[in-house]
């Protein structure tokens, strides 16, 4: 099983969601392409505004949206999903 199956079905079986930074990874990929949140926007069939908000996490982004998001970018869906990423650490109480 590929890893993004892996997450997929996780979300789906458990009903979870991963604490996950996808706008700043739409924006590092935006930024590396040089392409205005406008241009994204239009590709996407949505407003700036609307854009602004996925860079800003403010919005939960469904497999497909990540998917006009990649093939924007000429990447495969997994690379966005697991460069947003970030395992971490527990803290540990110092006793």
């Amino acid at each position: 099983m590929t890893i993004l199956a892996t997450i997929i079905y996780t979300i789906m079986k458990y009903n979870c969601t991963f604490n996950i930074d996808i706008g700043n990874t739409l924006r590092k990929f935006r930024n590396i392409n040089k392409l205005s949140q406008q241009y994204v926007s239009n590709h996407l069939d949505i407003s700036r505004q609307a854009y602004l908000r996925w860079e800003k996490n403010n919005v939960d982004f469904s497999i497909s949206q990540l998917k006009k998001i990649a093939d924007l970018y000429k990447v495969p869906l997994h690379m966005i999903i697991m460069e947003a990423y970030t395992p971490h650490k527990l803290e540990t109480s110092k006793v």
